[in-house]
């Protein structure tokens, strides 16, 4: 039969096995022998001085603080001697050839600077003092941001402020809320 007669059966294409052995060394009973021998005697001294557990190390903390201080004497141990250093005639010489270093001279522009600043800051304060100004920076106050942290600040604002007055404010009828939170029943409503 064909495979146009049989079509159940199928025909598996021919696949080699890829696996590669690598033959290891064969290491001798000796050997193995000697490698166990020279690391037991390398872990004997971690046996005969083991590592302290914790209660043993909180118990020696507080002693550990002192290690600097013996008997009564509160003064630490002075362990090593510090030498003075000679003065080199070479970066004595070197020092001497540099310049000196100029200081930092504030500049004169800054006070003018600060001049200019107040000249805005006050054109700002005659433009914002008007009664339309107030107005509009009370209205943008009052009403809660419109961006990504919608919550943020107006929370910060609300979270001072009485729950039924605001409820009130809502409603439109007499509240006690500040004036700057009053959209609707405020002087600018």
């Amino acid at each position: 039969p064909t495979m146009a007669e049989n079509p159940a059966k199928k025909l598996k294409p021919s696949t080699m096995d890829l696996k590669v052995t690598i033959p290891q060394a064969v290491v001798p009973d000796s050997a193995v022998t000697r490698a166990r021998k020279a690391a037991a005697t390398r872990f004997k001294s971690k046996l005969a001085n083991p590592f302290p557990d914790e209660k043993e190390i909180r118990k020696a903390y507080p002693l550990k603080l002192l290690r600097h201080y013996s008997g009564d004497s509160p003064d630490a141990l002075v362990t090593s001697v510090k030498t003075a250093a000679q003065p080199s005639t070479r970066v004595t010489e070197l020092l001497r050839a540099f310049p000196k270093a100029e200081r930092y001279k504030p500049d004169p522009k800054v006070t003018s600077i600060y001049k200019d600043e107040k000249a805005v800051l006050a054109r700002n304060k005659d433009a914002t003092a008007s009664e339309a100004a107030l107005k509009q920076a009370l209205k943008l106050f009052a009403f809660p941001e419109e961006c990504k942290q919608k919550t943020t600040r107006n929370a910060m604002r609300e979270s001072g402020l009485d729950g039924e007055a605001l409820m009130d404010e809502t409603r439109g009828y007499p509240n006690t809320l500040p004036a700057w939170k009053k959209t609707r029943t405020g002087k600018f409503a």
